[in-house]
C-alpha cells in the first residue's frame, strides 16, 4: 500500500469514502418532461469530484487542496427524482501528487455510474498566483 506522510499530508491506497445523496430537483433532467426526471450526469460527475475532494481534503495539512483532472465516468443507469444514489470513491494510485480514485454510484436497485477520476494536489497560494496572473495578462 503506497502512502504518503510528508510535507503532502497522509493519503494511502485503499483509503475510501461512501455518502448518500438525494437525487433533488436540483440534480434531474427537465427536457423529457415530468415523468422523465432523472439523475442528470453533470450532477453525478460533480457528486463524485466533490467525494473525491473531501476524501482528500480530510488528509491533507493546511494550505493544499486539490483539482480535478480527469473525469472519466459511465452514467449507465436513470435513477428517478426524489430517490437515493450511494456515490462511493477509493484512492486506487498515488504519483507525485496526482491521485487517481476508483468511483461507483448505486441507487437502491443497481449500479447507475462506474468509473474513474483523477486530483492533483496543489499548493492554494501557487495556485492563486497562477491563475491571477494568466487573468491578467487575458484582461491586456
Amino acid at each position: 500500500m503506497k502512502t504518503t506522510k510528508d510535507h503532502l499530508g497522509t493519503i494511502a491506497i485503499g483509503q475510501e469514502l461512501e455518502r448518500q445523496i438525494n437525487v433533488g430537483g436540483d440534480r434531474v433532467i427537465t427536457f423529457m418532461g415530468k415523468d422523465l426526471q432523472v439523475y442528470e450526469t453533470p450532477s453525478m460527475i460533480a457528486d463524485v469530484e466533490y467525494a473525491c475532494r473531501d476524501l482528500l481534503f480530510a488528509n491533507l495539512p493546511p494550505g493544499l487542496d486539490s483539482v480535478g483532472t480527469l473525469v472519466d465516468i459511465k452514467h449507465l443507469e436513470a435513477t428517478p427524482q426524489n430517490e437515493d444514489v450511494v456515490v462511493f470513491v477509493r484512492i486506487d494510485e498515488i504519483v507525485n501528487r496526482r491521485v487517481r480514485f476508483y468511483c461507483e454510484v448505486r441507487d437502491s436497485i443497481e449500479l447507475v455510474g462506474q468509473g474513474i477520476h483523477d486530483r492533483v494536489i496543489v499548493h492554494v497560494e501557487n495556485h492563486r498566483q497562477r491563475v491571477l496572473e494568466k487573468r491578467a495578462k487575458m484582461r491586456k
